[in-house]
Formats: C-alpha cells, structure tokens, sequence
C-alpha cells in the first residue's frame, strides 16, 4: 500500500513487512489530519461569518 507524507504531500511505497501496522497508523495519522484540518476549517468559516455580521450590523446602525 502507498505511502504518504503529509507534509510534503509524496508518495512512497514499503516493503519492509509491518505492512498491515504501518497502514494502520497511517490511516489513523490521515484521520486526524482531515478531522483537524476540518475543526480549523470549521472555526475559521464561523470567525468569518460572524465578522461578515458584525459589519453588516454596522453598517445598518450607521444609515
């Protein structure tokens, strides 16, 4: 199976024979990664929407 470093993004394969240990971790490694990644996401679209409402409100009260 291939192997993939998340911080430089390349893919590689083994042959070392911890085959099925190593694709484990790295499957749950590239899970955390994405539900991270996703939390961050998430929390930087909620910053962005409510400074979006806070203009608009200003904005409002200003006319």
């Amino acid at each position: 199976m291939p192997k993939i470093n998340l911080s430089t993004g390349s893919v590689y394969y083994s042959d070392s024979g911890k085959g099925i240990v190593e694709d484990i971790q790295l499957t749950l490694n590239l899970f955390h990664e994405l539900k991270w990644l996703i939390f961050r996401l998430s929390f930087l679209l909620k910053k962005l929407s409510q400074w979006s409402g806070d203009s608009n409100l200003e904005l409002g009260a200003c006319r």
